[in-house]
């Protein structure tokens, strides 16, 4: 299992973990031991690299949030994306750029509003639309115009 050095709650690991020949773990680009790792990152820790990457997406997920329709037609059509679907009255894509591990910026069109928000790259266009969905209801809610 690969492990790696991170600070909790820092969207970023430090570097991978190895052992040296005298079995002490270092850094493997650096070659600092865990405590000058520790000093150069205070509260710095060893975690294995799976484990760290979902908590680092998780913190750099974010909630889908309305933009104009000019935002999402020049990303459409000028910025590389891919996973391009509709459906109805519908619309979604990914950028092929990602910002910190698999996620990415992603756009979805639903009627005539428009959406952007970070995820991961592999989410589904049903996935997306509900998202949205869900984040139009719970606003109406909290707007009482729901009941």
């Amino acid at each position: 299992m690969k492990r790696v050095f991170y600070v909790p709650n820092q969207p970023w690991f430090i570097d991978d973990v190895r052992v040296r020949e005298d079995g002490e773990l270092v850094s493997a680009l650096a070659g600092l031991t865990f405590m000058q790792v520790q000093e150069k990152y205070p509260g710095a820790v060893i975690g294995p690299l799976a484990d760290t990457m979902l908590a680092i997406e998780a913190m750099c997920k974010s909630v889908p949030r309305p933009i104009d329709s000019v935002d999402f037609y020049y990303a459409k059509s000028s910025l590389e994306n891919k996973g391009r679907k509709s459906n109805l009255d519908t619309e979604s894509f990914k950028l092929t750029e990602h910002k910190n591990g698999r996620i990415t910026a992603i756009y979805a069109r639903v009627g005539t509003s428009y959406w952007k928000f970070d995820d991961v790259c592999d989410l589904t266009h049903d996935v997306i639309i509900e998202r949205i969905r869900c984040v139009v209801k719970c606003n109406e809610e909290a707007e009482g115009k729901v009941a």
